[in-house]
């Protein structure tokens, strides 16, 4: 019941945003009552944090360390990795660049764009004038626009995405 809970509020979010979040419309999503969420989370803002920190896990577990900060290689190169999860998962991806919708999170959120920045610094080129955030947030760009449909429909996204990384000057194997 918690997972679905919690894939029902992701849903919700993924769809209309944070506005969407309310335990009637979370219960309603999951084919459940309000009770549940009491019973599993104690409350609205539990149920959120728990969200929150499902998708930050979930992250960390795709693509880095989050301790070390290592970047893992078993989906590719971590901008792959990236770009993979937050198409997979594009609820997740916004709920965790908002910073949590306003929950207590924020910095988490923040702690977990560090770790992605410093994973990225590392795969700057050398010689590059771009460091670890701006590739970041490039990345990011690239990714939100896939998500929104706004890249050009006649050319191959893979491609373009490689263009950007190309264009960064990073250290891809």
């Amino acid at each position: 019941m918690t997972t679905q809970l919690l894939d029902a509020a992701e849903a919700l979010y993924a769809e209309e945003g944070v506005s969407a979040l309310t335990n009637r419309r979370i219960a309603s999503r999951a084919g459940t009552t309000i009770q549940p969420i009491y019973s599993f989370f104690r409350s609205h803002d539990n149920l959120v944090d728990a969200m929150f920190g499902r998708c930050l896990e979930s992250l960390a577990e795709l693509a880095m360390d989050t301790h070390t900060g290592a970047v893992s290689r078993v989906g590719g190169s971590l901008p792959d990795t990236y770009r993979s999860y937050c198409l997979a998962y594009p609820g997740r991806y916004r709920f965790v660049r908002s910073g949590g919708a306003g929950t207590s999170k924020v910095g988490l959120a923040r702690h977990q764009r560090d770790l992605l920045a410093n994973a990225f610094e590392k795969l700057v080129g050398p010689g590059s004038e771009v460091d670890g955030i701006t590739v970041l947030a490039a990345v990011n760009g690239f990714i939100l626009a896939e998500i929104e449909g706004m890249l050009p429909p006649d050319e191959p996204t893979d491609s373009l995405f490689r263009g950007l990384l190309s264009t960064l000057n990073l250290a891809i194997d």
